[in-house]
């Protein structure tokens, strides 16, 4: 058990990499991102579920999520057909790519942050966890969420194997190969067959067309690359049955 985040192996390979690339020692500045398309918060003919945001690096015993954003939702009618999916995905990576793109150019050139006392310092704003539930999960990534090769968000481990011992063995989906065709299907035209070559593509790897926002931010895109092992367990989608008890008491 990891008492800090910063204890953990995210944090000081994060570290490790703004130490090496970014003058004058800025620290780490660490954020856990929240995002759920179950939690809807309602309001007249309106749906929309939160996202929000915490500073890890705030010593306090008190933990503060601040609401960045109400994500609106895609009526359910036309999010179930396939036109409604890709709708949803663009609405999601837009909304995202306009609340973090501050954040997103600090973590590449770094900021000056006035601390409460007196005094700056200078920060790289890193995103190490996003709590959310399964489907969102595969949203925020891009990935498909239905009728695909690959279930695992992390690995390339086949659906049929999924809950064996061959996650353990399965390689890592790697960022370059991912994101990289998910700019090529973006950037491609309307040419004779381009429907087909997008398809095809969207199979083979699992994916949307569309190019994840979090993908930009430095550490997940470059460095350490690790997207795919940001999204985080969310315990508000388990039942805590005695059974689950029994289940954690063993593992």
């Amino acid at each position: 058990m990891l008492g800090k985040t910063w204890d953990g192996e995210l944090f000081k390979q994060q570290r490790e990499y703004v130490t090496c690339t970014l003058p004058s020692g800025p620290r780490v500045l660490g954020l856990y991102l929240y995002t759920d398309a179950t939690v809807l918060s309602s309001s007249g003919a309106v749906s929309a579920c939160p996202l929000r945001m915490r500073i890890v690096n705030v010593n306090s015993s008190e933990k503060r999520w601040f609401t960045l954003v109400y994500i609106p939702q895609v009526e359910t009618k036309i999010l179930d057909t396939q036109k409604g999916q890709k709708r949803r995905s663009k609405l999601l990576q837009r909304i995202l790519h306009v609340v973090f793109r501050t954040h997103v150019k600090a973590s590449h050139d770094g900021a000056w942050l006035n601390l409460p006392g007196g005094g700056c310092v200078r920060v790289s704003p890193r995103a190490f966890l996003c709590i959310c539930g399964q489907p969102e999960k595969r949203a925020v990534m891009c990935l498909k969420g239905s009728g695909c090769l690959f279930s695992s968000t992390s690995c390339t481990v086949g659906k049929a194997e999924s809950c064996s011992g061959a996650e353990l063995i399965a390689s890592p989906r790697d960022v370059d190969t991912t994101v990289g065709a998910q700019r090529r299907n973006m950037s491609m035209g309307a040419f004779r067959g381009a429907i087909a070559i997008r398809t095809e593509t969207e199979m083979e790897h699992t994916l949307n067309s569309n190019v994840p926002a979090l993908a930009a931010w430095a550490g997940l895109g470059n460095g350490p690359r690790m997207p795919y092992r940001l999204p985080g367990f969310d315990r508000l989608h388990v039942r805590f049955s005695s059974s689950f008890y029994g289940l954690c008491r063993c593992t």
